[in-house]
């Protein structure tokens, strides 16, 4: 299977708000992450803090039982916590770098969805979202330009310069 497109996903901020107070998904932000996976083809790596307290078959229900069930078959993993850092970004990079078969993968885009900024070093693959509102129409369309605009040649760069 091709992973050639991923999104690092946050839950709360994104697609869990104020509206929903924060317990549950909230139904407009899932219609917007559906329509980027949809006209994308991506699939999720999770990096919300809901990792730490839940495994990934764990997550994957959460999708299920919000009714996302097809959502949640797009998740394939959770980024790694680390000690010592708190810099989500840094969590991201050592994903990419433990999943680096590139030739399994396939990897040729990522972006970031998030309500925080601790992004470095892809603060350039980062959708911030409202924290309150979440994921929007505009977070949409530019996520699925990010997606398919992304220069694969870019990551190999990245890739080859340690970043």
């Amino acid at each position: 299977m091709k992973f050639e497109r991923i999104i690092f996903l946050d839950f709360d901020g994104v697609i869990v708000t104020q509206t929903t107070r924060f317990n549950k998904m909230d139904p407009l932000c899932m219609t917007q992450l559906k329509r980027v996976i949809d006209e994308t083809d991506a699939w999720l790596v999770i990096s919300s803090t809901w990792r730490h307290r839940k495994n990934l078959d764990q997550i994957k229900d959460i999708f299920t039982d919000h009714g996302f069930e097809e959502m949640g078959t797009r998740v394939i993993g959770l980024t790694p916590i680390l000690n010592g850092y708190m810099i989500r970004g840094r969590e991201i990079e050592k994903w990419i770098i433990d999943n680096e078969k590139w030739d399994e993968l396939h990897m040729k885009s990522f972006i970031i969805l998030d309500d925080d900024s601790d992004m470095e070093p892809f603060m350039d693959r980062l959708i911030k979202t409202d924290r309150h509102k979440g994921m929007n129409e505009k977070d949409a369309v530019q996520a699925i330009n990010m997606l398919k605009g992304y220069d694969e040649n870019d990551i190999i760069q990245r890739r080859d310069k340690g970043q």
